[in-house]
């Protein structure tokens, strides 16, 4: 499961009234301080993370920014994650990715009628509380990740085949990695 962008999304909970500008995550408030993250309204208007706050308030005027520390990240995917045990009693952090949970339905499909059913409300439960986020059973924890980090919505892959299938597919640089590697 990954809730994308997680840095823009507090902002979004902390101002609603941002909805559908341009918006940025920095490390601090100063004019040097990079861009962190970009809402797609900004990255539709040229800017990215790393660009300088200054530079990129005189490339779109009326961007609006705020830090979001590594604490405010913590204490965010700490309410995530005890909110997320409602759904199962074994819920961990992605270490290699800010907003990604591994979330293990494996003897609750009963209860929700189903793998299909247990995805939607999970995903309805975060849509619910003003996150976009993609929630997909599969088979391999990264592959579902893999997965998830370039979608929304609930997703139940079948076989393994189709999970490798839909993981092959996915390009390098939609995981965010870095361009060299790509």
């Amino acid at each position: 499961m990954a809730l994308p962008a997680l840095p823009i999304q507090l902002l979004l909970r902390r101002r609603p009234g941002w909805r559908g500008t341009p918006v940025a995550a920095v490390a601090d408030e100063g004019p040097e301080a990079p861009l962190t993250h970009v809402s797609r309204e900004a990255k539709k208007r040229g800017l990215r993370p790393g660009l300088a706050q200054g530079l990129a308030r005189d490339l779109v005027p009326d961007l609006r920014t705020g830090v979001i520390g590594p604490a405010d990240l913590a204490a965010l995917e700490t309410e995530l994650l005890r909110a997320l045990r409602t759904f199962s009693p074994r819920v961990e952090r992605a270490e290699e990715r800010s907003g990604a949970f591994f979330v293990d339905p494996t003897g609750l499909e009963g209860i929700y009628g189903g793998a299909e059913g247990w995805a939607e409300t999970v995903h309805r439960y975060l849509a619910g509380r003003g996150f976009v986020a993609a929630v997909v059973v599969g088979f391999r924890r990264h592959r579902a990740l893999a997965l998830a980090l370039g979608a929304r919505g609930p997703r139940v892959l079948h076989s393994r085949e189709d999970e490798r299938t839909a993981s092959d597919a996915i390009p390098l640089r939609a995981l965010g990695w870095p361009e060299a590697l790509c």
